[in-house]
C-alpha cells in the first residue's frame, strides 16, 4: 500500500526570518526535533509494514512511491535500551538521495523556535552524534537532530 499523509502536525508556513521551523517529537522522556523543511510527511503507522527478524531499531517498511523504505524505531536508534511502546506515527524525511521512515510513540508536532533561543552544541561525546543545536521551547529542551548526517550515518544507500 503507497504511503499517504495522514497528518495535520506539519504547517508548512510557520517560520519567519528569525526563527527556526521544527517538527518535535518525544522520545521516552526526551524531546528531539528534525528542521521541517527536511520533513517529507508525517503518516500513521498502520501504513508500518512488518520486517521478519528484524533488528531491535528497526520497525518495518512503507512503500513510498514504489520504493521501500526502512523505519526505525526512534526510542531504540536514539536511546538505545529505552522502553519502546508501539509506534503511533512515521516522519517520512528523504536527505539527498536517500529517504527514511521514523517511528514516534508520540504526537509529532511542529513549532517555531526564535533564532536567539538556539545553542550550539560542541561538545558531541555528551548528546546524540545526530545533533546539531538544542534549544529550549514551551518549558522543554529539545535537541535538533541534523538530517543529512542522521539520514546519511543510519540509510547510507537508498
Amino acid at each position: 500500500m503507497p504511503a499517504k499523509q495522514e497528518s495535520s502536525a506539519i504547517d508548512p508556513h510557520p517560520n519567519s526570518q528569525s526563527s527556526q521551523a521544527l517538527l518535535v517529537f518525544p522520545v521516552a522522556d526526551q524531546w528531539f526535533a528534525l528542521p521541517l523543511e527536511s520533513v517529507r510527511a508525517v503518516l500513521t503507522a498502520d501504513l508500518l509494514q512488518p520486517v521478519a527478524g528484524s533488528l531491535d531499531d528497526l520497525a518495518g517498511w512503507l512503500d513510498v512511491q514504489g520504493q521501500e523504505v526502512l523505519v526505525l524505531d526512534m526510542t531504540q536508534t536514539l536511546l538505545p535500551g529505552a522502553h519502546s511502546a508501539s509506534p503511533q506515527q512515521i516522519i517520512l524525511l528523504r536527505a539527498g538521495a536517500s529517504w527514511m521512515g521514523l517511528a514516534t510513540t508520540g504526537i509529532p508536532e511542529t513549532i517555531s523556535v526564535p533564532t536567539d533561543k538556539i545553542q550550539q552544541i560542541f561538545n558531541r561525546s555528551t548528546g546524540s552524534p545526530w545533533a546539531m543545536w538544542t534549544c529550549r521551547a514551551d518549558q522543554r529542551t529539545i535537541t535538533v537532530l541534523d538530517p543529512d548526517k542522521f539520514v546519511g550515518d543510519l540509510c547510507p544507500v537508498s
